[in-house]
């Protein structure tokens, strides 16, 4: 019977680590992704930055959404604006900034963190 707890112990904490990690990784790709499309990827300030997936039963991020600042030129920032970051196969995803996100704000409108 102990040995039976400690199981279902080891897979309930196994399948919550599982799911922060791809969360984190996803932000991550999407924040590198997103900086790197910018005049100055090192200036780049993130904020309300989360993954989303389509239910609560899916484990791995649809898109990653939220809103980056940066440097408009002269040193001066030219206001926050939203991005989506989409994931695909083989590489570190698809980044969209502005107003080429604002079709693909669904994916995080209608989506479980």
């Amino acid at each position: 019977m102990r040995t039976l707890g400690i199981i279902l112990l080891l897979a309930s904490s196994t399948a919550a680590a599982d799911s922060v990690p791809q969360a984190d990784v996803a932000v991550y790709n999407a924040e590198h992704a997103v900086s790197g499309r910018l005049q100055d990827p090192y200036a780049a300030e993130f904020r309300h930055v989360a993954a989303y997936r389509p239910d609560a039963s899916s484990r791995a991020p649809q898109a990653v959404c939220g809103q980056v600042g940066a440097k408009a030129g002269f040193d001066r920032y030219s206001g926050f604006r939203s991005f989506v970051w989409v994931p695909s196969n083989g590489d570190h995803g698809t980044a969209y900034i502005g107003s080429e996100a604002n079709g693909l704000l669904y994916l995080c409108r209608n989506a479980t963190r």
